[in-house]
């Protein structure tokens, strides 16, 4: 480059340093920076506590995608003894011991799960984790990427979402449940059946998907909730025709025998759910439990309020994604990129000054990994955010209606 053009150029990208940030400018530059510290940190934890041993699988802690152990375990057992197997505790827990010196594990997804690992038991485990890991997050970036981004930079820019490394770290399915509600979300306006068929292969994990109902009831997406329930069934179909009637029989038993464990006495720091803050203030699962049940009837009722208040698409997502982790008491940390995901689009539209109460909220919903595990405060954060999101809808709905007039 000629050195008339670069000095050019070099004054030109000064200038534009002098000028204000906009809003937008301003909140991705301190998202960017501090998402850039958090992550070279997280490398740098990497480093020390899993580089040194990456060859030795033979201990709980010191396997990389720990989550991803029992999927990988479960396919396993899927391919040797069958799906049985899968569901008789003892059996499952005994494995896990044998195999990766971890106790306690069990096998709480339906059979469903079991169609999408099944292919991974073929694998030795870090192969498997390898690919599970490089599926999920294209699957997550193609549902996310905008047009005019590049495909390495936008997933690059995806792993420095904390929800999205968090989830990753674990091994678990975060990235790929919420690929498949952002996608049907944006495809719902104009192909409302494949729309349909992705929301109906929520069936996977099923407690994700209980907004999905009232978002499709409220905004009239007929077309839309006969294709997700149809899909739903095809789905449930296919996994009796492979495993039989008797893996869903097995996993309605365990099932119960899980929910009483996890919804006792246990507090799990991990999830962000109304239940679990109550139950750690209180130490009382019936005090916990009703709490819960007061949350999700306001947060159905309120939702269903605000779907047909406003007709924005994108007001659509953020409430469910900020609702779907109050409605259910059972949900971890690595299900919340979708809630990244909200958070950005809330940063790229919001046109209003700066306020730091916003910066200090989405801060807290962005890096709300690192909050809940310190401190676990999750389900405050995400009702601050949901209800920040609800005003929102309507204040626009009143907005658009006023210049309509």
């Amino acid at each position: 480059m000629p050195a008339a053009a670069f000095k050019s150029r070099l004054a030109l990208i000064c200038q534009k340093m002098r000028q204000p940030l906009t809003t937008r400018q301003a909140y991705f530059l301190i998202f960017g920076i501090s998402s850039g510290v958090y992550f070279i940190d997280f490398l740098c934890y990497l480093y020390r506590h899993y580089l040194p041993i990456a060859g030795n699988l033979a201990h709980d802690h010191t396997v990389i995608g720990l989550d991803f152990s029992e999927f990988w375990m479960a396919a396993r057992l899927l391919i040797t003894q069958g799906a049985q197997a899968v569901y008789e505790p003892l059996v499952y827990a005994n494995k896990m011991i044998a195999e990766f010196d971890d106790p306690g594990r069990v096998w709480a997804y339906p059979p469903t799960f079991l169609l999408i690992v099944w292919p991974l038991g073929i694998l030795p485990y870090k192969a498997a984790l390898i690919i599970w890991l490089g599926i999920s997050l294209i699957v997550f970036v193609l549902a996310n990427r905008p047009a005019h981004l590049n495909f390495l930079v936008c997933a690059a820019l995806c792993l420095l979402i904390p929800n999205v490394s968090y989830s990753m770290f674990q091994g678990q399915n975060g990235l790929l449940t919420s690929a498949l509600l952002i996608a049907a979300m944006h495809l719902n306006a104009r192909k409302p059946y494949v729309a349909g068929m992705l929301f109906g292969a929520m069936i996977i994990k099923p407690q994700l998907a209980l907004m999905v109902p009232i978002y499709l009831c409220a905004t009239r997406n007929w077309r839309t909730m006969v294709a997700s329930f149809a899909s739903a069934l095809c789905i449930i179909c296919a996994s009796i025709a492979a495993f039989g009637t008797n893996a869903w029989e097995a996993y309605f038993t365990q099932i119960s025998t899980y929910a009483s464990y996890l919804m006792g006495a246990l507090f799990h720091r991990g999830m962000p759910t109304m239940y679990m803050f109550v139950l750690f203030i209180t130490h009382h699962p019936m005090a916990a439990m009703v709490a819960q049940a007061c949350c999700s009837v306001i947060i159905l009722i309120s939702s269903y309020y605000a779907f047909t208040a406003t007709r924005n698409s994108g007001m659509h997502f953020m409430i469910v994604a900020a609702g779907m982790f109050l409605i259910t008491p059972y949900t971890f940390v690595y299900d919340l990129p979708i809630v990244s995901i909200a958070v950005l689009y809330l940063l790229w539209h919001d046109n209003e000054p700066l306020r730091w109460q916003k910066v200090l909220l989405y801060g807290a919903v962005w890096f709300l990994p690192l909050i809940q595990l310190s401190l676990p405060i999750g389900a405050l954060v995400l009702s601050l955010f949901y209800w920040h999101v609800y005003d929102m809808a309507l204040r626009q709905e009143v907005t658009a209606t006023e210049v309509v007039g």
